[in-house]
């Protein structure tokens, strides 16, 4: 069944660890819209403030990237807020290349694009 116009279908996962605590969650949109390829990307995560800088991001992005060539996406775009250095540093560590900043709808993006 087709999305509703302007929506793409995803998947979409909780991180929890060994004891069931949501540590936060990731989605892998399967195809981009323009408001996606401008401000959002394939993949979005967040991770809940005390589970950061313990490599709970670095984690999910390699899982996420291996469903997107599971799927056989070529390339994924991965942007992050303009000030987020450690969402930057995740991004660059599993290979993401900058292609931008730019000002979106929503605030000034970092557009990092990952060869698959």
């Amino acid at each position: 069944m087709p999305p509703a116009t302007g929506l793409v279908h995803a998947a979409y996962w909780w991180i929890v660890d060994e004891k069931d605590t949501v540590l936060g969650a990731i989605s892998l949109r399967y195809a981009l819209t323009d408001f996606l390829l401008q401000a959002a990307g394939h993949i979005g995560y967040s991770t809940r403030p005390s589970a950061r800088g313990c490599g709970v991001a670095s984690w999910a992005l390699g899982e996420a990237l291996g469903a997107a060539r599971r799927r056989h996406l070529a390339s994924v775009l991965i942007t992050c807020d303009e000030e987020n250095a450690a969402s930057a540093r995740v991004i660059e560590k599993h290979g993401g290349t900058l292609e931008d900043v730019r000002e979106t709808s929503i605030r000034l993006k970092r557009r990092y694009w990952i060869a698959l």
